[in-house]
């Protein structure tokens, strides 16, 4: 009865608030801009390093994003901006953005609730016509028209600075669940390859743990190899963003002759013909050409008999490309730990009965775990930057043995919290921007919903819909 009286106070506090604001109140963007106060100069300096960090180097570069401040009523006087991010801008420096649930999520939202709120509900009773479809399909275009914005937080400005320091190798976000460390993650990695950074980016630790054949190790005993992992993890690091600089590493142990032994799909590879027509000596001299890093991972990413040992070899040398030159290199990776919790494979011990076979005991997630952990060491080079999930059903004592020592002087840990009250301001006033919500966002509003939901992203989304349309 507490709880439900409590939730009743705060949606009555929201409700009243919005009763009692008329239409007149109602605030335009331009005088939430010329708002905003002169102290939150540092704030407007970051969203505009991180718009024109995504700008393209190409024809893009002349209308670069737009951003537009939100400034609240809030006694503390700071702000929250919103910036614009162009799709060209996403394809050139996250072509993992369909592999990141949590990006994704924050898109999808605002879209697909347009649909909805532009769709005409038909009467009762009635057929379908060709006018409701064209209404329909209308819709679906505004919807789809809609520029994608992401909300600048502190965690941006914090993740910017420990990434781009000398000192620190080991980056570890904090947050509890729901607060929007996926979205930290996945903007960080933009940032750092719009400034020319090599990122091996995994959007999903859970992924190299779960449905994949497997097998194991001839090499290690107890080790199990899972090539349908190491495949997922090829496909992710071998992509037009790093095709550059992986393309540029040789790889002396194997050839292209060998590459077409050990496949068992010849398309994966293509050959180059003479001028003749396709002669065996044009053949035979591509096979025993060398083999950058780059295609050696593209094939291998289709092929489970190269993928493991291939997803290895990627891995380190990565970490000797930190070391021997001036690139910067990060691994990222979301859900870390996963890697330490148990995996969806079972070992067969007797005729009834099983053991489960850990994360840790799966000889891809051993080696990347490895790369991860000596980011500490005092030759390393690299950095490694990581998030744990709380959801996905690996114990705290797991979670605890990813994390990395705090006190050590390399290791920086970023906070990721829930929405202050200006965030929360400024999350709705573009929930009403873009014609989601209808009430009028005031001072009364804002406390009403920061209270309801305290600051939580995916909460604040389904309240507000709630009791503000």
């Amino acid at each position: 009865m507490l709880r439900r009286s409590s939730a009743a106070v705060a949606r009555q506090t929201v409700r009243g608030a919005t009763q009692t604001t008329t239409s007149s109140a109602a605030v335009t963007m331009s005088s939430i801009a010329c708002a905003v106060p002169v102290s939150t100069a540092m704030a407007r300096a970051h969203a505009s390093r991180l718009a024109s960090s995504l700008a393209t180097s190409s024809s893009s570069c002349s209308s670069a994003p737009a951003t537009r401040g939100f400034a609240s009523s809030a006694a503390n006087g700071a702000q929250a901006v919103v910036v614009d991010v162009d799709d060209e801008d996403i394809a050139r420096t996250l072509p993992e953005f369909h592999a990141c649930a949590g990006l994704n999520a924050e898109f999808d939202f605002v879209r697909n609730e347009t649909i909805v709120r532009e769709e005409p509900k038909p009467p009762r009773g009635a057929t379908p016509s060709s006018g409701d479809a064209a209404v329909k399909s209308k819709a679906k275009d505004a919807s789809a028209a809609l520029k994608k914005r992401l909300l600048v937080r502190g965690v941006d400005s914090a993740l910017e600075e420990a990434m781009s320091s000398n000192t620190t190798r080991r980056i570890d976000v904090r947050g509890s669940r729901g607060t929007g460390k996926s979205v930290a993650l996945a903007r960080a990695v933009m940032s750092a390859r719009a400034r020319g950074a090599v990122v091996a980016y995994v959007p999903d630790g859970l992924e190299l743990t779960r449905l994949s054949y497997f097998s194991k190790s001839a090499s290690d005993a107890g080790i199990w190899d899972t090539p349908d992992c190491a495949m997922r993890f090829l496909k992710h690091v071998a992509n037009s963003v790093n095709e550059s600089v992986l393309s540029a590493i040789d790889v002396p142990e194997i050839s292209m002759k060998e590459l077409e032994a050990a496949t068992t799909k010849k398309k994966a590879i293509k050959k180059t013909k003479g001028k003749d027509g396709g002669s065996d000596a044009g053949a035979a001299s591509n096979a025993s050409s060398k083999v950058d890093l780059f295609k050696y991972a593209t094939i291998a990413s289709t092929e489970p008999t190269l993928a493991i040992d291939c997803a290895i070899h990627v891995i380190q040398a990565l970490t000797t490309l930190a070391k021997t030159s001036d690139t910067k290199v990060f691994f990222v990776i979301d859900q870390y730990n996963a890697l330490y919790g148990p995996s969806d494979m079972f070992e067969v011990t007797g005729p009834r009965s099983k053991k489960n076979i850990p994360a840790q005991n799966l000889r891809f997630v051993r080696a990347l775990t490895q790369a991860i952990e000596s980011s500490t060491l005092p030759d390393a080079k690299h950095v490694s930057v990581t998030a744990a999930c709380e959801t996905i059903g690996v114990s705290n004592a797991n979670t605890a043995k990813s994390r990395p020592d705090a006190s050590n002087s390399v290791v920086t840990v970023v906070d990721c919290p829930k929405y202050s009250i200006d965030e929360v301001d400024a999350i709705l006033r573009e929930y009403k921007r873009v014609g989601l919500l209808y009430k009028n966002i005031d001072e009364k509003t804002v406390e009403g919903m920061k209270a309801l939901t305290n600051g939580n992203p995916r909460e604040l989304q389904t309240v507000a819909l709630t009791t503000l349309r």
